[in-house]
């Protein structure tokens, strides 16, 4: 019928579950097609690409997630710092060597979170305040991201990384399970002027760390850190206070690195 111009059209009642489900089809339809990185994922495993923002810089890096990560789980995390050869802005360097480079070869021996922070060009290192405070921002965001414990947080690093591990054990002395240094120590090639201080920087070094477990690698004939640089740490008289390191020796560096990630325990080992 018409009604003051206008036509009025009878229907059947509408049943509200129907109108709901026609109203909600359009809405699943459209998630269906959008791109994933639209929405949270959390069966993304492998080498993934992060980025965190510290003090308004962001910095790109990659962390590892194993391929049976669950939700679920509690997992055991690395933070693995890489040497200066891999410092860069892409995030992607310091996966190609040292640890995550084992992780490729054998990841069924890897179930861990590895977090694989980089440093970014212009001759720094990860003896830096601002370098330091990535590294561990980029930990914490991926310790909460990925349900990691932080009662079973390890610290690694080789060579200028090394010297980052050191140094963020010395100033973070509760934070990790147990720390192993690669080609590092404490007297830095950059900062030569440190041996003049040989006969209190290990003792303070080793009073900051406390009983935090040490295994130390180092290679006997590597010509960029001298091996010199860890044998203080384990020559110096220990008090029943401190945890006694571990130290691995071998010829090259790279057998040192090579030694630390497939063996149980160090080939040989000074006191």
């Amino acid at each position: 019928m018409r009604i003051r111009g206008y036509f009025a059209l009878s229907c059947p009642a509408v049943n509200p579950r129907r109108l709901a489900y026609w109203l909600i089809v359009p809405f699943l339809s459209l998630a269906a097609v959008l791109p994933a990185r639209a929405f949270p994922r959390h069966n993304d495993t492998g080498f993934l690409n992060r980025h965190v923002t510290v003090n308004g810089v962001t910095y790109k890096y990659q962390v590892y997630v194993p391929e049976n990560w669950n939700e679920h789980t509690s997992w055991p995390v690395i933070l693995f710092l890489h040497g200066s050869g891999e410092r860069g802005s892409e995030g992607m360097d310091e996966t190609q060597i040292g640890l995550p480079q084992a992780i490729r070869v054998h990841p069924d021996r890897w179930p861990f979170i590895v977090v694989m922070p980089q440093v970014p060009f212009g001759h720094r290192h990860w003896t830096d305040p601002d370098m330091m405070q990535m590294a561990l921002a980029a930990l914490d965001q991926d310790t909460k991201e990925f349900h990691g414990d932080r009662d079973r947080t390890y610290l690694t690093g080789l060579s200028l990384g090394g010297y980052g591990v050191y140094e963020l054990a010395r100033y973070n002395p509760h934070r990790f399970a147990a720390i192993v240094p690669v080609s590092g120590g404490v007297f830095w090639s950059y900062k030569p002027d440190r041996w003049r201080e040989s006969a209190i920087l290990p003792g303070e070094y080793a009073r900051a760390i406390g009983r935090t477990p040490i295994w130390i690698f180092h290679g006997a004939d590597d010509n960029v850190v001298s091996a010199k640089t860890s044998r203080p740490h384990v020559r110096r008289p220990q008090d029943r206070r401190r945890q006694r390191p571990l130290l691995g020796v071998c010829r090259l560096a790279a057998q040192c690195l090579g030694q630390g990630l497939r063996e149980p325990r160090p080939a040989s080992m000074a006191a």
